[in-house]
């Protein structure tokens, strides 16, 4: 009935806010299944819009989750190149420290 239907975009219009963006699709499509069954295509024009919103938000929440994965692995990345060049310069130190003390046992020879 009309009613299901309109209950139906309204669970899509929250599914959508809550990021549940294939949900969403779905309840778009069952509407639309009974929209078309009673001959309502004003009606089906305006879900058709509603389904362009859905997937241009989740390309945008995709996108947003892509570049915090970016940002977030060059963050670690740059720990771990400071770790590795800390990692170095006590390496540096440590054979200094050795060619020194190589240095005075053979002064004492």
């Amino acid at each position: 009935s009309y009613k299901n239907a309109d209950y139906l975009i309204v669970k899509a219009i929250e599914l959508v806010n809550s990021k549940r963006f294939n949900e969403a699709l779905d309840s778009y499509d069952e509407a639309i299944r009974i929209l078309t069954s009673l001959g309502k295509s004003s009606e089906i024009e305006r879900i058709n819009e509603l389904i362009e919103d859905c997937y241009n938000r989740k390309a945008e929440f995709l996108r947003e989750q892509r570049i915090r994965t970016t940002e977030e692995g060059a963050i670690v990345k740059q720990k771990s190149e400071k770790e590795m060049s800390d990692l170095e310069l006590k390496a540096q130190k440590i054979k200094a420290f050795e060619e020194a003390k190589r240095m005075e046992n053979e002064k004492t020879k």
